[in-house]
């Protein structure tokens, strides 16, 4: 009877986080309702607009300097802006540790955000670069950082118009003051700074469907250590799967099968360079590289980038391929401690066979000790996944573009990657094929739908939930059709209802309480917080 006490109240707790407008909408119908209170003062377009290709431009003009504010966004008393110096490594170190607390995080506390010093100064510190752009908010008495974001310069092609913008990343708010709408005044100010320096568009991602979406993706997940995720929950073993055959359906090769693929070397980077420029015209949304630019992003780096080319029996460079590399730590687990993970980057398969020129790729992660190779659907990505046995994960990757109006485009009309890694909730649950992985997206809004028609449940319904439970078991759920609730005692309502896009809005009861030792403010100063936008 307990249990089925415990039940009924998680299922009223989840349908009460279901009919709150403040919590993050993954599809266009729930967040076309929601009023967004921030995102409809700025320039993008509202949820439901449809834009041709005839009316793509810029939806305010260009400012002067007179008309673009000169002084900093006002913060509260008790908090100061402050540059991070990418290039002091006191100061790199500590957004390391910020973002790796607060940036991305799995809320079943099993894997967190795993960054490197190398890899942010490699992220943040591309070409043109400015100290400017690299925004934090401290608390006055004890000088710790509580928010940050970021913008890089980067050329952008969107349709037949090249632009410069600002790509902005790492928006991150600490957890404690995610109800104090710190993230607005973040973002006006990295755009004040941006005007500033003449950007007037930009590029961003999130999870959670805003205002302005100019394309979605999904990320697809590749199991490389079929031993190692099993043991962790990032996988798990289907009906009538056992581990050798698990292990055996996912072995690679030993050696790369495609003649000529090899390591790129910097002999190779101008031919590479210009393949991949050649490439890229094919998309719709695409970065525009300089030689230098392509040397900086593209060129191996170790513990970075892993780039690769195919060399003819001419000497010449026919085909490119890479992926970078991010790892999350494991929490709490006795024998593995982190999740070494890469992503899909930049390739251009000129005349080997995209499928077999990633296949090699596979082939390099895996003898690299990689756990899993991850990639979006964007490009031509979709001719390789389910040849090569990727499984489509939960996260969603939302692009932006800030200030421009431009028809919604299919994934592989989108040729962007960002430095980022897989949302946390994909992180979490692994994502992939339906006999091995937990609920996706997709089924979670399927569950939340019904969950709102099921206003009560008498006990008939519950002990049949609670059968279907067990007959299941924990970490097996059907994908299809979903018609019950894995009440577990992990359950966690606020699950996905962190993302600091949604800009100080209620996020969960737990966000209601600001520690005040934590963060050396002053408990007077605290109470009644609030930035102003």
């Amino acid at each position: 009877m307990r249990n089925l006490m415990k039940q009924t109240t998680l299922i009223e707790q989840a349908a009460v986080h279901n009919n709150n407008e403040n919590t993050p909408k993954y599809d266009e119908k729930s967040a076309s309702k929601q009023e967004w209170k921030f995102w409809q003062t700025q320039p993008v377009p509202t949820i439901g607009t449809k834009i041709d290709t005839i009316n793509i431009g810029p939806i305010e003009s260009n400012k002067s300097v007179d008309e673009i504010r000169q002084e900093p966004y006002e913060l509260p008393n008790g908090f100061f802006w402050d540059d991070i110096d990418i290039h002091v490594d006191e100061q790199l170190q500590e957004l390391c540790t910020f973002l790796d607390e607060h940036y991305i995080e799995d809320d079943g506390n099993n894997f967190r955000l795993k960054s490197s010093m190398p890899f942010l100064r490699w992220a943040l510190c591309v070409p043109d670069w400015l100290k400017k752009f690299h925004v934090g908010v401290r608390v006055t008495k004890s000088s710790k950082l509580v928010g940050f974001i970021s913008a890089v310069p980067i050329r952008i092609r969107v349709y037949d118009k090249e632009l410069s913008m600002v790509d902005i990343n790492f928006l991150c708010v600490h957890k404690k003051l995610r109800l104090k709408r710190l993230s607005p005044v973040l973002i006006k100010e990295i755009t004040r700074r941006g005007h500033l320096e003449k950007y007037f568009q930009a590029v961003y991602t999130a999870a959670p469907f805003l205002p302005g979406l100019a394309c979605k993706a999904r990320y697809w997940h590749r199991l490389l250590n079929v031993k190692k995720l099993l043991a962790i929950k990032f996988a798990f073993l289907g009906r009538n799967m056992t581990m050798q055959r698990m292990q055996k359906l996912y072995r690679l090769p030993e050696t790369t099968q495609v003649a000529g693929f090899r390591e790129m070397r910097d002999a190779d980077i101008p031919q590479a360079s210009k393949i991949l420029t050649q490439y890229l015209t094919k998309f719709d949304l695409a970065p525009v590289f300089s030689l230098d630019e392509f040397e900086y992003l593209c060129k191996n780096r170790s513990s970075i980038v892993s780039a690769f080319v195919v060399e003819n029996d001419q000497g010449e460079i026919t085909d490119f391929i890479s992926y970078y590399h991010l790892p999350s730590t494991i929490i709490n687990h006795p024998e593995y401690k982190t999740l070494n993970a890469c992503y899909m980057y930049y390739y251009a398969a000129s005349r080997t066979p995209l499928t077999d020129l990633v296949n090699d790729c596979l082939i390099q992660a895996h003898n690299s000790s990689f756990d899993v190779f991850n990639a979006l659907d964007i490009m031509n990505n979709k001719e390789f996944l389910k040849k090569l046995k990727f499984g489509d994960g939960d996260g969603n990757l939302q692009y932006y573009v800030y200030n421009w109006k431009c028809p919604l485009m299919p994934p592989e009309n989108m040729s962007f990657f960002k430095k980022k890694s897989a949302t946390n909730e994909d992180i979490a649950s692994g994502g992939g094929d339906s006999s091995m992985f937990g609920l996706t997206r997709d089924q979670t809004k399927e569950l939340m739908e019904l969950l709102d028609k099921t206003k009560e449940l008498d006990s008939n319904n519950q002990q049949d939930l609670q059968q279907r439970h067990i007959a299941y078991g924990k970490n097996h759920i059907p994908r299809k059709p979903i018609s019950y609730l894995p009440f577990t005692s992990e359950w966690k309502t606020e699950h996905e209802f962190r993302h600091p896009l949604l800009l100080g809005d209620v996020l969960s009861a737990d966000d209601l309480i600001v520690e005040v030792n934590d963060l050396a403010v002053d408990a007077s100063s605290i109470t009644n917080l609030t930035f102003s936008v």
